[in-house]
Formats: structure tokens, C-alpha cells, sequence
């Protein structure tokens, strides 16, 4: 599966959010999407949801999607420089895709640069 950076996905398990593509790699791709207060209620997150997101990292090969196995998360997700510093860990093996909180990556819709 191969994404184009600033391209819109939708999964078929979250069909009423919109992730963007920040960051591309050979094998991984690292997805964006503003945080919602149902997040807040589901993370526990008690600061301000205005400029945080969600991401997930969809890994090409084996088709699922999740979050990285790190427990304390050292990327700032809100920039592209952060979208990219996971991806250079997880392409270098420093970081992985969790196997404890991964799911099958079933791409619903595409929407790439606001195109059908």
C-alpha cells in the first residue's frame, strides 16, 4: 500500500475520521488526525484537545496499523519533524509497531490532496 504525503485516509473501523499522511517510508506510513473528546474520554487526556492528534502507523507489510511499542512517546506528532523521527526509528529498528495494540489496516477511502 503505498500513500502519498498530505493524503487523506479513512479506515473502515473509524469511518467518521479523517487521518493525513505526514511521513512516508518504504515499509511504514505515519498518519495524523486531530484529537476528538471522545479521545479524551477513551486516553484519559486531560489537557487541551485544540492543537493535539492521534496517529497511527500503518505498516505496509504486514497491513496493520497501530501505535509505536514505546511506553513513554518521545515524538511530537503535531509537527512533520516528529511524524519523521518515528519513522526513522521504526525504519532504522529502534522503534516498532506495537504487537499488543495493532489492527488490520483496512483502508475504507482515499482522498489524496482534497481529489476523489
Amino acid at each position: 500500500m503505498r500513500f502519498a504525503i498530505d493524503e487523506q485516509i479513512t479506515f473502515a473501523d473509524e469511518f467518521d475520521s479523517r487521518y493525513t499522511v505526514k511521513a512516508i517510508g518504504s515499509r511504514f506510513a505515519v498518519l495524523t488526525r486531530p484529537m476528538t473528546e471522545e479521545d479524551r474520554e477513551g486516553y484519559e487526556y486531560e489537557g487541551s484537545i485544540d492543537t493535539n492528534v492521534v496517529y497511527t502507523i500503518v505498516d505496509s507489510e504486514t497491513m496493520m496499523r497501530g501505535a509505536h511499542d514505546w511506553v513513554l512517546n518521545p515524538y511530537d506528532f503535531k509537527t512533520s519533524a516528529g511524524a519523521a523521527g518515528c519513522l526513522r526509528d521504526l525504519e532504522s529498528g529502534l522503534a516498532h509497531l506495537s504487537r499488543r495494540n495493532s489492527i488490520p489496516a483496512s483502508v475504507l477511502i482515499r482522498n489524496c490532496h482534497g481529489r476523489h
